[in-house]
């Protein structure tokens, strides 16, 4: 098994800077951001939305891997350890998706991601990235991890983030903060499973003690 470690340097942008991979947005989604980024504690719980809205048409192996730091919460420009970890592995066919399902994942957080790949045959097989997430806002300060996987298929390529965030307080109260609309799906368990309003994902919310962890799923292929 072949394997290769790169340490990227630490991505850090001024508020009027931004990377020249990272393309520019219309205004009605920069002003979609700012109205967004509000409400951390909500996106977490249905962080799928944010790459439907940005995105609504995105519908033995020797590995390479690398690692990135941000320096700065991510926003919807903040991508770019996903797509130089793209651009550094060759591959084309989720060239596009991933950067979109990392920026999902990340949204709202400092973060550090390790990204792995086929080696000899890039964009024949899946890329996937681990991160952990760091949120520091006035609702939410805590520690979060995720995982994004795309694959490539016949017809272009599919992917899902998972993300792993906890709660200060009963699951009953993450409830509310559920999009409207949001259906439970089934009992898991014990675990309630919900399906998320506007195809936006999933979300499983897990108790422990008097906090609440929510597993929160989104897919997308394109």
């Amino acid at each position: 098994m072949a394997k290769q470690s790169i340490n990227d340097r630490i991505i850090s942008r001024s508020p009027n800077k931004t990377d020249e991979e990272a393309p520019a947005l219309p205004r009605q989604k920069l002003r979609w951001r700012a109205k967004f980024f509000g409400g951390i504690g909500a996106f977490l719980v249905a962080g799928a939305a944010l790459a439907f809205h940005l995105y609504p048409n995105v519908g033995s192996i020797f590995f390479a891997e690398a690692t990135a730091q941000s320096q700065t919460p991510e926003g919807v420009t903040g991508d770019v350890p996903f797509r130089s970890h793209i651009s550094q592995a060759g591959i084309r066919t989720c060239a596009n998706l991933f950067p979109v399902l990392g920026q999902a994942l990340t949204f709202g957080s400092t973060y550090a991601v390790n990204t792995q790949w086929n080696d000899s045959f890039p964009d024949a097989h899946s890329i996937k990235a681990v991160a952990g997430m760091s949120y520091d806002t006035p609702e939410y300060k805590e520690q979060a991890a995720g995982v994004v996987v795309a694959s490539p298929m016949a017809g272009g390529c599919e992917g899902t983030f998972v993300r792993v965030a906890p709660f200060q307080k009963p699951c009953q109260d993450v409830i509310a903060t559920l999009p409207q609309g949001s259906k439970l799906a089934e009992t898991l368990s014990g675990t309630p499973y919900y399906n998320l309003a506007n195809n936006s994902g999933q979300a499983l919310l897990i108790s422990s003690g008097n906090s609440c962890v929510v597993v929160s799923v989104g897919s997308l292929a394109g």
